[in-house]
């Protein structure tokens, strides 16, 4: 009888919430018509499909996920140098938005000093980014030289809330890029950004290749932190490493043990190479589409500098800018179909060739049980 009693009341419990959840989106929908909401089964919860939001024709970016926020952390000396053309297009696409702007001179920023202590401007930025995040319900943070290639876009298109922190594949070499990202004021939000600023003080002494190094094992040991001996193998080949393409050994030894599960619900989702908020431009010859937004790793201060032709003919004119195309100067040879992007990445895909070195796999290259037996597995 207990058993019955307790069977009806776990199929009471499961009729309530669908007939709740069935109120909330029709309530959800008679208010925003136009926007599409779906059940997530791992919480319960109504919540937007990735890639809501998109933008149409330089149209309004709605605030779907709250106060989105946009951080650039640079030292001034190098701004005037190397990314003012970079950080105009971004002033220029901000213009034409109602997302919030903070431009950090990271040494020398009051909340910055009170909160962070971080000697190496890698990880500082990372702990700066935290400090900023209590300001606003999502921040997306990026490097000083990532360029807006098409402004035809929103931030809310690569939020997924189903997890706190939004991170992509670089294409080139496969590592999980730590230039830009996006992070959800949550205390999971803020802890992984602290818990990766302090690998300054963890990192081996090796090619640790600085942040970008340190947030590949503080990954697995956020989304696997039960898998010891794969986390313990990995950190070995970091401590290892005697150059490049040593490093890259290590970052494959994390891919490997992440599998190709790319979203770990409440935690962190990492997007395919090319289809993050920002890809390498130097891929398609800096040619874009209308499925790109950024480019990153545009260091020069002026167009033609080093041989760089540059999306544009000449720089944006800040002025001139807002929710419109004014003030953007495209060359007409860059802005192209999406299948000319597609071929150029899978060309660069296809000849891709790995260091020997690098071509590792952990289970058959290291130990595998022999340093944790007979303690290896979890429960």
């Amino acid at each position: 009888m207990r058993n019955i009693f307790h069977a009806w009341i776990s199929n009471y419990k499961n009729v309530v919430i669908s007939i709740l959840s069935l109120i909330i989106l029709l309530l959800l929908y008679f208010r925003q018509p136009n926007v599409v909401y779906m059940m997530d089964k791992s919480s319960n919860k109504v919540i937007l499909p990735f890639g809501s939001g998109k933008r149409h024709d330089m149209g309004e970016c709605k605030p779907i996920y709250g106060k989105v926020g946009v951080f650039v952390a640079f030292r001034k000396a190098q701004y005037d140098t190397k990314y003012k053309i970079a950080q105009d297009t971004l002033h220029c696409y901000l213009k034409g938005t109602n997302y919030e702007a903070f431009f950090v001179e990271i040494f020398d920023d009051p909340e910055v000093q009170k909160h962070c202590h971080h000697e190496e401007i890698f990880f500082l930025k990372h702990c700066a980014a935290s400090v900023y995040l209590k300001k606003v319900d999502w921040l997306l943070v990026l490097d000083a030289d990532t360029m807006v290639a098409n402004p035809n876009h929103c931030i809310e298109e690569y939020i997924d809330e189903r997890v706190n922190v939004i991170l992509y594949n670089r294409f080139f070499n496969h590592e999980i890029m730590s230039a830009n990202y996006l992070v959800k004021n949550t205390q999971f939000g803020h802890d992984f950004l602290m818990g990766w600023a302090d690998y300054q003080y963890k990192k081996p002494n090796s090619f640790n290749a600085a942040d970008n190094g340190a947030l590949h094992i503080h990954v697995l040991e956020t989304v696997l932190p039960q898998a010891k001996p794969e986390i313990a193998t990995c950190l070995e080949m970091w401590g290892e490493g005697k150059d490049y393409d040593e490093y890259l050994a290590y970052v494959h030894c994390v891919r490997y043990m992440l599998g190709a599960n790319r979203l770990f619900p409440g935690k962190i989702r990492i997007l395919k190479r090319g289809l993050g908020m920002a890809r390498d431009g130097f891929l398609a010859v800096d040619k874009f589409c209308d499925n790109d937004f950024m480019f990153h790793g545009h260091k020069q201060n002026e167009i033609g500098e080093g041989g760089w032709e540059s999306p544009f003919e000449r720089p944006v004119n800040v002025s001139q800018c807002g929710a419109h195309y004014e003030g953007w100067y495209w060359r007409n040879n860059k802005r192209v179909a999406c299948t000319e992007v597609q071929q150029h990445l899978r060309s660069f895909e296809s000849g891709y060739d790995a260091p020997n070195v690098s071509r590792v796999i952990p289970f058959l290259d290291r130990n595998d049980v022999g340093q944790c037996w007979p303690y290896c597995d979890f429960n």
